[in-house]
């Protein structure tokens, strides 16, 4: 039987972006402005929303009151957005774990501070063709030094490194997965982060799956990738959509 497509996309927007200093004292990371009157979490909202994607669900920690103001309830195009605010810090799959009621059984999971332009209907084509309970969208870079690497044998992750100094040239996870529901069940305790614990059991399992991706990628971590985003991003995302899925 064919697989329905994925309509759902759940955004993470819960850090607090210590790095970037005063510019996230009193703002969440993914609400700093990049230019046009648009926050980055504009930007990648529009990217999910433009490729088909109409359930929108943001998954807000820090500052979590100012995200619900600006988005719960809004409509971007034909896709309606809604807000869930962690009440205590919970970690990225807690805070999925929170939501799990309002989950698809499959669905988009997306860094609010990180925009990667990919295909998301072939990476979720891909996830679909394969007996996995999630897939990494993945991204090489010639230093993996600031992000750890992920350890790809054909379609499998098989593991994680941890971030060193001259890592060298390696896959780095892109900030976009697809998932099943049923994967944050495996949440036992809180906070959980998806990243250090629910991966890499995965992984051990070989239930993960990683696709290399071609496209532009930025994280708005730092300052000078911030101001990078702010020279590049307006720009780059003044251009048709791909076609729906």
């Amino acid at each position: 039987m064919t697989a329905l497509p994925i309509r759902q996309a759940c955004i993470l927007v819960g850090g607090k972006g210590t790095r970037l200093g005063a510019l996230t004292r009193t703002t969440p990371k993914p609400l700093i402005e990049i230019g046009n009157n648009k926050a980055f979490l504009d930007i990648v909202v529009e990217q999910v929303v433009r490729q088909g994607f109409d359930d929108i669900v943001l998954l807000a920690g820090y500052c979590g009151d100012l995200v619900r103001a600006r988005y719960d309830g809004r409509a971007s195009g034909s896709a309606q957005i809604r807000v869930v605010v962690e009440t205590e810090p919970l970690g990225t799959a807690g805070a999925l774990a929170a939501a799990r009621g309002l989950l698809a059984p499959r669905f988009l999971v997306v860094n609010g501070d990180t925009f990667f332009d990919i295909d998301l209907a072939a990476l979720c084509a891909a996830a679909d063709a394969l007996d996995c309970d999630g897939m990494l969208a993945l991204h090489r870079v010639p230093d993996a030094s600031r992000y750890g690497a992920v350890v790809l044998e054909g379609d499998r992750v098989v593991s994680f490194r941890e971030k060193t100094k001259n890592a060298g040239e390696a896959l780095i996870n892109g900030g976009i997965a697809v998932m099943r529901a049923a994967l944050v069940d495996r949440v036992r305790a809180l906070p959980c982060s998806m990243e250090t614990e629910i991966l890499p059991a995965l992984a051990a399992e070989r239930r993960l799956c990683g696709r290399e991706c071609e496209g532009y990628f930025i994280d708005i971590g730092l300052p000078e990738t911030l101001e990078q985003a702010r020279r590049e991003l307006i720009v780059l995302t003044q251009r048709p959509a791909p076609a729906a899925h």
